[in-house]
């Protein structure tokens, strides 16, 4: 959707045109659709959090800025109505295990976590759980850019040590992640996919 267009149907929108919110449905639908089941893994539930998502669209068309990028826009609403079904989700136990089971972590999901400062306290203490040599080596590649062979020349160990060492510290921190940090995770998800 180009932006003339977008600047065209969101005015018709703001006058209460029903056109213009379902040529705005029919062609943003799809795409909040896909995004919504890439992040609760529920056809049932991203449909629910789809529907609100354009009635809300519609309950506050009156209220959108007239410079408003349209598509950012209801992207938001998807993205917050997306955080506050996670943070119901952090609060219920059972809800936790069924959503669990089909949330990944991803070494983009570390990356996105240790570059959030909100989540910075979170990430120390997960830190914080591998043995010193482990949390170096993590520290060195991760957080400055370090390469594995630069690691293991540095330490003068093999290269095959230092994976050892990645692939051990990622496990933790993922299952830390996973065990510990549902919303951390589920908002970091959200932001990835809503870019």
């Amino acid at each position: 959707m180009d932006n003339q267009r977008q600047a065209n149907l969101l005015t018709d929108l703001r006058a209460d045109s029903y056109e213009a919110f379902y040529a705005i449905y029919n062609e943003l639908g799809p795409i909040i659709a896909s995004k919504l089941l890439q992040i609760v893994k529920d056809p049932n539930i991203a449909e629910d959090l789809h529907q609100e998502t354009f009635l809300r669209l519609w309950a506050s068309r009156g209220q959108i800025p007239k410079e408003s990028n349209l598509k950012a826009y209801i992207f938001t609403i998807a993205k917050n109505l997306s955080i506050d079904f996670f943070r119901k989700i952090a609060k219920d136990r059972k809800l936790q295990r069924e959503i669990f089971q089909h949330l990944t972590i991803t070494y983009e999901h570390v990356d996105a976590l240790i570059q959030s400062q909100e989540n910075a306290e979170i990430f120390q203490q997960i830190l914080n759980l591998l043995p010193p040599q482990r949390k170096q080596v993590f520290l060195l590649i991760k957080m400055e850019g370090k390469s594995y062979q630069e690691v293991a020349d540095f330490y003068g160990v093999s290269l095959s040590t230092i994976k050892d060492h990645m692939a051990k510290a990622m496990k933790l921190v993922k299952t830390q992640l996973k065990a510990n940090h549902l919303l951390a995770i589920a908002i970091i998800s959200i932001k990835i996919i809503f870019q």
